[in-house]
């Protein structure tokens, strides 16, 4: 459709919507300076940057420029290069004779090699002819994009809403100058003017916002699977299903983003929040909406990676976040496949409950369905310890002692000892028929929560012994293995340094760690952590038995 500007009032110019009522001053004086200069100007951004506004600003611009010619503008998304090329071709016959005139193309699609170049001659003929061109497209028209190379391009971060314009935005949309522009919205115009409240209530405009970011990533993971490299598109659908996090994270697991995938993701699709500074990432939306929808969006186009988004989450200690992956898009055999691979962590930051549901799920609608993997054994029965599913253990200990000595051998050296370990912190030395640790296993490899663990074990042993627990705790290089809800291993370690206080003089009363340490009680015994909540309320009763404190009976 071609729509020719001589004559039409200025207001009917603007259309309704977002960004479309704020006059982007800088970008337009700009843009006319260099435009003039160059002859052509691409604009190319995926959907919700505001590009039909630029455009139409620009336009309106030229037009009251009574040195400029006629202005016309082509509406081109969704058409074939035929139509786009025959709509060109009227209007190029119209201005021909009449310089300094201006065609607009908005929303140039993604053609062929042949028409695309077909395209760009076409449009530096009309250069040629003193016609100026400006174009806008989607950031995955690369071919039209690097073949007007000689033109002024302004690309999706140019365009975004910035500090000094915020003012602005808020004055035209009625928005609170209080609220955070950036990180409610990261500047994307179609983001900010979704913040306005005039006619809403808080609780609409909140839902608007919601709505409106699920839309833009959507748009914008849509534009990336149309690339040749379907690896940026694959590295997009795991920020989402992530929704935060660091590249060295996806790096750490084998996904590789190169500096010119990074510069793209910067410059074309802010919206992924990439920060070269610090290699971090972050998505916008809140868990329990926004994002929750964009991760089953995500979860239904590429299931593949949701397997891979929580492995990549788990190994960065975000145990939660990926347990929620697992909850909502995966099935009974990839959670065990996890517990296989991560049984130490999901254990022992309360997820126990989960992977003992996923196995005996499986178990019951399997039927006689073939034993897990040592591997899966030891993961399941390092969740079985955590939630006291004594049974549970004591099956799974089994199976890895059928399993024989060389499928033992095969097991991760840590893991093992943290099995151990945890068996001991939590049912003392009886143990539940995990194998004896073997000789193969008896590495020197550690990590923060077996060092913890084997300390609260000590700490059990010397306080039947007299002695004193605070030289074993003052070895301790942490107190924080995870950065989870739940983390098992030190939360044994605190209540440990509040139990020796009681032994070693220091006791001055209970504290706000009291407070906090109720508080951990409370989740403990939700995820039903049964052997540490024992321990825990021991713990709190005893403080406050010797403050002279009322002591709760449970």
């Amino acid at each position: 459709m071609v729509n020719d500007l001589s004559g039409i009032d200025d207001l009917e110019l603007m259309p309704l919507g977002g960004g479309y009522m704020v006059r982007r001053e800088r970008l337009m004086n700009e843009l006319i300076a260099k435009g003039r200069k160059a002859g052509i100007v691409v604009l190319y951004a995926p959907d919700g940057f505001g590009k039909t506004s630029v455009l139409l600003q620009y336009t309106h611009e030229v037009k009251c420029d009574p040195t400029r010619g006629p202005v016309r503008i082509i509406e081109a998304d969704r058409a074939i290069g035929r139509e786009v090329f025959m709509q060109l071709e009227v209007v190029t016959e119209e201005l021909k004779d009449k310089p300094h005139s201006l065609i607009a193309i908005d929303n140039v699609p993604n053609l062929d090699q042949h028409d695309t170049e077909d395209l760009i001659d076409r449009i530096r003929g009309l250069r040629a002819m003193g016609v100026g061109v400006f174009i806008s497209c989607r950031p995955s028209n690369r071919q039209l994009i690097h073949g007007l190379g000689d033109s002024v391009k302004i690309n999706a971060q140019m365009l975004k809403v910035h500090a000094y314009e915020y003012s602005a935005w808020a004055s035209a949309f009625s928005i609170s100058t209080s609220l955070d522009f950036y990180q409610l919205t990261q500047g994307v115009p179609e983001l900010v003017s979704a913040m306005q409240s005039g006619l809403y209530g808080q609780g609409d405009v909140a839902q608007m916002l919601e709505n409106e970011i699920v839309n833009i990533y959507g748009a914008a993971l849509v534009d990336l699977a149309s690339l040749e490299n379907n690896a940026l598109f694959s590295v997009a659908c795991l920020m989402v299903l992530m929704g935060e996090g660091n590249i060295s994270e996806l790096e750490a697991c084998g996904v590789r983003l190169s500096a010119i995938d990074q510069s793209y993701l910067v410059r074309d699709y802010p919206i992924f929040g990439v920060d070269p500074a610090d290699r971090s990432f972050t998505c916008l939306g809140t868990e329990d909406n926004a994002r929750l929808r964009l991760r089953k969006l995500v979860a239904e186009i590429r299931p593949e990676l949701v397997v891979r988004a929580a492995r990549i989450l788990i190994k960065a200690g975000r145990c939660d976040t990926a347990m929620d992956l697992a909850d909502a898009f995966l099935d009974r055999s990839a959670v065990l496949e996890l517990a296989g691979q991560y049984g130490v962590d999901l254990a022992l930051t309360g997820h126990g409950g989960d992977v003992c549901r996923a196995a005996l799920g499986k178990t019951e609608s399997d039927g006689q369905a073939s034993e897990p993997t040592p591997d899966e054994a030891l993961g399941i029965y390092l969740a079985a310890v955590s939630v006291s599913n004594t049974k549970l253990a004591r099956y799974m200990a089994s199976i890895i002692e059928h399993a024989g000595e060389q499928a033992i051998c095969e097991l991760d050296p840590v893991s093992w000892k943290v099995a151990h370990a945890f068996t001991a912190a939590c049912y003392g030395d009886g143990g539940l028929g995990l194998p004896a640790s073997h000789a193969t296993l008896e590495s020197e490899a550690s990590c923060a929560a077996l060092d913890m663990l084997s300390a609260h074990v000590e700490i059990k042993h010397g306080l039947t012994e007299r002695a004193k627990g605070g030289e074993i705790l003052a070895g301790l290089k942490t107190d924080k293995a995870y950065d989870c809800e739940l983390d098992i291993a030190g939360t044994f370690v605190r209540a440990d340094r509040m139990l020796t206080e009681l032994f070693d003089g220091s006791y001055a009363g209970t504290d706000e760690r009291d407070d906090e340490m109720a508080l951990t009680l409370e989740a403990l015994e939700a995820r039903g952590i049964r052997a540490l909540a024992i321990w825990v309320r021991m713990v709190l009763s005893a403080r406050r038995l010797l403050a002279g404190m009322p002591v709760t009976d449970e």
